[in-house]
Formats: structure tokens, C-alpha cells, sequence
């Protein structure tokens, strides 16, 4: 029981560490894996519309996993979101 307690508590210590992008871009590694993280916004100056792009190693072209059209914010917050996500599969995001 106190293991898991502990556990528990260093990984909520590591997960609020790893993802803490600026600008919601974040590179996530994981032995020699690497993840890119990135918001793409589609209007110069403007947080929305914009896409959250997720790249894996050796792939040319990343893959729009969420998106907003008008909402300032959203993916800025998906794009923490999934870091944090992977990082608690091993992945260590900056």
C-alpha cells in the first residue's frame, strides 16, 4: 500500500514536470524513440483555428490528432494532455 502511495505520488511529480511546453510543443523520448508534439495554428496571430500534430520517429509527415476551429486554448491543453499521456508510458517530454 505505501509503495503504490508512492508510486503514485512521483509519477503525478513526473507528469507535472515533463509536460510544461510554452507554446504546446513538446519533444518526448524514450530510449532512442522520439515523439514530436506540435500546435500548428493556421491563421498568422491567431491561436484557432489550429491542429495538434503528432510525429513519430522516421515518419515525414505527422498526424493531426485534435484540432479547433474557434476555441483559444484547446490545443495548447489536448497537446499537454497527450504528453502527459506518454509519459506515463516511459516517454520523457520536454
Amino acid at each position: 500500500m505505501i509503495r503504490s502511495t508512492l508510486a503514485l505520488f512521483i509519477s503525478a511529480l513526473v507528469l507535472s514536470s515533463t509536460a510544461s511546453a510554452k507554446d504546446g510543443s513538446y519533444a518526448c523520448t524514450h530510449g532512442k524513440a522520439v515523439r514530436k508534439i506540435e500546435v500548428k495554428y493556421l491563421t498568422a496571430g491567431k491561436k484557432a483555428p489550429c491542429e495538434v500534430i503528432y510525429t513519430k520517429e522516421g515518419e515525414t509527415q505527422g498526424k493531426s490528432i485534435f484540432s479547433a476551429k474557434v476555441q483559444e486554448g484547446f490545443c495548447e491543453e489536448k497537446a499537454k494532455a497527450f504528453a502527459e499521456k506518454i509519459s506515463g508510458l516511459g516517454f520523457s517530454c520536454e
